[in-house]
């Protein structure tokens, strides 16, 4: 049995067995705290609502310092964030999740921010700050939510404007030159009008060592929110927000790896005593340099195993400018609620990698996007005696222009000797100058060439919906949704490649195809919710959730105009689930189990610089539990478990068999945990905190290459904090992946051209800051 699965069984026994002996409780504890949710729209106790949802309020945020979206995920069931660059940001929320890097795409698994929907794959990671609390929905979210998410979603909801002054500060300093700040500042302008004013900066060094160049994967950016809330009386608020983020860094590389195809057309790695066989591509360099240990195509062998170490000769670039600009009107009309959410996202942004990861001019990436995006929603709410409504109307419109291209560049220049000698030492040779210095001259003839796509995607989605909850007995309630959607999208697309020195190297003409689909589809829901006493609700669901077919932006060689289109998916799920307390409200507990089945899942192909959807039909099974227990007014513990069986069908393979695939991202099981004590010091309170999260292995694609499988892994955290008695300043220090665990959070195969693309976890990271809060 692993080793780390051991660890996590031996936590998760201890903590079961040593519930029934632990001391009686103080009911006031942070892991505790009533979280009031608007996961069905109207504000509601978490622990009421009948959805398996995850929610983290803005003291313990703060408190438990969770500084970004990868740490609420690595402590919600379920959910896994993968962030190998802010440039794009995989999500997966119980299996389901959209694994190409197209940024025209939208995920399945949808983001919010304040009531708004963000299309975007490339805005789902920026900067987590001043948020009054984050909610993470499992399952379909089609019927209130407005835009239609078969995965789930996450709804990150900012601090608003208060009618009493107050502030607070936030400085973080650590490992590889971390400087944060985060601040705000709020309170009344006038008797009708309140002001809030957030910042936030976020630097820190390259964590992916260079040995000839700037070190890669650094973070250097800024943001920006003000509010303004006009409260002309008690039953009219107008809230006008705007903000703006900016990040300017360098690009991104991976770990150097060899990759080379099997018998049956599936990427290995090639081991470093091992002589690499290539074809493909790169075929005539493995000729022309001939065979070496451990080398990749063109003769190069990285000289260590540190996967944050390497020698790129190309840096890149990174740069990001999200607007955003939004007015929320809530109008109490007698007893109806009227509210009105306008929302207008902008996003620039440009990303440039070093692909071939080596000190030797060769395969670089770069992808720009310039999106525009507009959504308008109007809801009408009421109740009666037994029945709580919602009826409203949803509009979308977006519009993403992007572009992509790989270079291949087989410069600088170098004398071209014919046989397969070369005049210079082995690039596996580590006296070899170049490899300190850069760049490595090819040996070969000098060329360059660029294969890539531009286009224009314009998406317009309209929506009608309405929700209804009636209380049948004192017991039990029914609850009935249903949403009808009609999507647009239209789409123009140039593939061609740009020669720009060396000889003609022309593998496709250039085309412009122009493609249109349009989707009629509803989402549903009926479920029952069960209350047999005060301390518990059981529920039952089917839920029926769809996502909008779209096209794909191949970047090397060109498809055909029906590779391009995939269709709509459609998935079924049905839930059963249950909350409840135990031990006068100190141990709570939230279980569920659901069954997906998919019809033309959007599964996610990359074949030789090609990326592909096919709709195939899937399922999935699964359960989580959720555990918090507070035995004493010093102990606090969180424990969530993550069940997964997932099965994609009819997966054409490389060598034209077809196979049954799990999903991409879906470990057959993963335990989060999180242990806090504290006690009284002087005046104030010192916190000892110590979390993991555990994932089981998994492949990062529905293909699965060898070179795609993550092994398990267990991530610890460590935190130390003290908080004054009055609450007005606290210090902390903290070990983020405390045991310098070693894993990937992005794979990919690219055997075609002789290498894995590996993005490896954040190294082990020492902090500090200081926080102050007046009023």
């Amino acid at each position: 049995m692993d080793k780390h699965l051991k660890c996590v069984k031996a936590l998760a026994i201890g903590i079961v067995v040593s519930l029934p002996v632990l001391p009686a409780p103080l009911f006031a504890q942070l892991l505790l705290e009533e979280i009031t949710v608007t996961a069905q729209k109207r504000e509601q106790n978490l622990s009421d609502v009948g959805i398996s949802v995850t929610a983290f309020s803005g003291t313990q945020i703060e408190q438990l310092g969770l500084t970004n979206s990868i740490d609420i995920a690595a402590q919600t069931p379920g959910l896994i964030i993968q962030q190998q660059h802010p440039n794009i940001t995989t999500v997966n929320l119980r299996g389901v999740s959209q694994n190409d890097f197209s940024s025209h795409l939208e995920p399945p698994v949808a983001m919010y921010v304040d009531d708004a929907y963000v299309a975007s794959m490339g805005a789902a990671h920026t900067q987590m700050y001043d948020l009054e609390r984050v909610e993470v929905l499992r399952g379909p979210q089609g019927t209130l939510f407005g835009r239609n998410a078969t995965g789930g979603l996450l709804h990150y909801i900012s601090r608003k404007p208060t009618d009493e002054f107050e502030g607070f500060g936030r400085a973080t300093l650590g490992d590889y030159g971390l400087v944060k700040f985060e601040a705000a500042v709020s309170g009344g302008l006038s008797d009708t009008v309140l002001g809030r004013l957030s910042i936030a900066t976020n630097k820190h060094d390259g964590v992916l060592e260079n040995r000839i160049g700037e070190d890669l994967r650094a973070a250097d950016g800024y943001a920006v929110r003000g509010q303004v809330q006009f409260v002309p009386n008690e039953d009219l608020s107008v809230l006008v927000k705007g903000s703006y983020t900016e990040d300017d860094t360098v690009g991104n590389a991976f770990s150097h790896q060899p990759g080379q195809y099997d018998a049956t057309g599936l990427g290995n790695n090639v081991a470093r005593d091992q002589v690499g066989v290539y074809g493909g591509l790169f075929d005539p360099f493995a000729l022309i340099f001939g065979p070496c240990p451990g080398c990749d195509p063109r003769g190069f062998v990285e000289p260590n195993n540190d996967p944050h170490d390497g020698a790129f000769d190309f840096t890149g670039f990174f740069q990001r400018e999200i607007t955003n600009v939004q007015v929320k009107v809530n109008w109490n009309i007698g007893d109806l609620t009227l509210t009105s959410i306008s929302d207008y996202f902008d996003m620039d942004k440009g990303y440039t990698e070093d692909t071939d990861s080596s000190p030797i001019a060769g395969i670089s990436f770069l992808e720009g996007e310039e999106r525009d995006q507009f959504s308008q929603e109007l809801r009408l709410a009421g109740s009666a005696e037994r029945l709580e409504w919602l009826g409203g109307v949803y509009y979308l419109d977006f519009e993403s222009d992007t572009s992509g291209s790989v270079t291949l560049d087989a410069g600088p220049q170098a004398t071209f000797v014919p046989g397969g000698a070369t005049p210079f030492p082995a690039w596996s040779d580590p006296s070899n100058p170049c490899l300190t210095t850069g760049p490595c001259p090819t040996g070969i003839p000098d060329f360059l060439a660029t294969f890539g796509h531009m286009e224009k995607v314009e998406t317009t989605s309209m929506a009608i919906f309405g929700h209804v909850e009636y209380q049948l007995t004192d017991a039990v309630s029914l609850i009935g949704a249903l949403r009808y959607t009609e999507d647009e999208r239209d789409m123009s697309i140039v593939v061609d490649n740009a020669q720009l020195g060396g000889p003609v190297l022309m593998l496709n003409p250039g085309n412009t195809p122009q493609m249109a689909q349009e989707f009629e589809n509803f989402s549903a829901k009926a479920q029952m919710d069960w209350r047999p006493n005060d301390n518990w609700l059981v529920y039952a669901s089917y839920t029926r959730g769809h996502k909008a077919g779209n096209f794909s932006a191949p970047l090397f060689v060109p498809a055909t105009v029906e590779e391009l289109v995939h269709d709509e998916e459609e998935l079924h799920s049905f839930e059963v689930g249950a909350k409840g307390s135990f031990i006068d409200d100190t141990l709570r507990i939230n279980a569920s189990a659901f069954y997906y089945t998919y019809n033309d899942y959007q599964a996610s192909f990359f074949v030789e610089f090609t990326q592909q959807i096919a709709n195939l039909d899937a399922k999935v099974y699964g359960s989580e539990l959720e555990l918090v227990y507070v035995p004493t007014d010093s102990l606090s513990l969180q424990l969530g478990v993550s069940l997964l069986d997932t099965e994609v069908e009819n997966v054409g393979m490389p060598d034209g068999s077809i196979q049954d695939r799990q999903m991409p991202n879906s470990p057959d099981l993963s335990v989060n945990g999180l242990l806090r004590y504290t006690w009284p010091v002087f005046s104030g309170d010192l916190s000892a905190q110590v979390d993991f999260n555990y994932v089981d292995n998994f492949c990062f694609t529905v293909v699965c290459h060898p070179t795609e499988e993550e092994d398990s892994y267990l991530v610890s955290n460590l935190r130390l904090s003290f908080a004054s008695g009055d609450d007005k300043w606290e210090v902390a220090a903290f070990v983020n992946n405390l045991a310098d665990e070693e894993y990937r959070v992005f794979g990919g195969d690219a055997s075609f051209v002789g290498s894995v693309s590996s993005s490896p976890a954040l190294p082990r990271w020492f902090g500090a800051s200081v926080a102050f809060h007046w009023d």
